[in-house]
């Protein structure tokens, strides 16, 4: 999927114009420019293609003018849509759990250890991305894959709770990340002792 452009926000602007005549008019070009900016810098997080996708949604589905806060509800129902459950997170977490523990076993022969670490780690990057938020290193897989049956149970109980407040904590953080990097590309003017620094 292709990186959101500031020029792809021109064309969403454009779009909700031609679909609502009185939507977002009558601007100097420094409010235009603001405008543009602020919602690049909100959007940009998302791929291309969700964005065009969620404005479409956004323009069928609305009886007043489309606003950002409509786009970014849209991209939540479609990203939810395409991800996983985390139950079924949890399906694939376990689907890999008899492998790592049948493997990590050879870690305690020196000869096998490299390639068994090799190994280990390819199972773990293979993982979905939003279960390496729960389980954030190898040697935490491999814990996780020697529990017993009971202990897995109160694990799964656990992952259960603690991903959706995982997840929507790495969504803020890529957010908090891009408007960092939105910030440091602007001016910034700050005020010291009564004088306007640039």
């Amino acid at each position: 999927m292709d990186n959101l452009q500031r020029s792809d926000i021109v064309k969403i602007l454009a779009l909700i114009r031609v679909n609502d005549e009185k939507a977002y008019q009558l601007m100097s070009s420094k409010e235009a420019e603001t405008l543009v900016d602020f919602w690049y810098e909100s959007l940009s997080i998302y791929p291309q293609e969700v964005v065009f996708a969620a404005t479409k949604l956004a323009i069928q589905n609305s009886e007043f003018t489309v606003k950002l806060a409509t786009i970014i509800n849209e991209i939540k129902k479609i990203k939810t849509s395409l991800q996983k459950s985390d139950v079924e997170l949890w399906n694939e977490l376990n689907e890999v759990l008899f492998i790592v523990n049948y493997e990590s076993a050879y870690l305690n022969y020196d000869r096998e250890r490299d390639e068994t670490l090799k190994k280990l780690n390819r199972i773990y990057q293979s993982l979905s991305a939003e279960i390496r938020l729960y389980v954030t290193s190898l040697s935490e897989l491999i814990n996780i894959s020697r529990m017993d049956k009971k202990e897995l149970s109160y694990e799964k109980d656990r992952f259960l709770k603690a991903m959706p407040k995982l997840k929507e904590n790495a969504e803020y953080r890529a957010k908090s990340e891009r408007f960092m990097q939105f910030l440091e590309s602007k001016e910034v003017y700050q005020i010291e002792d009564k004088k306007v620094k640039k």
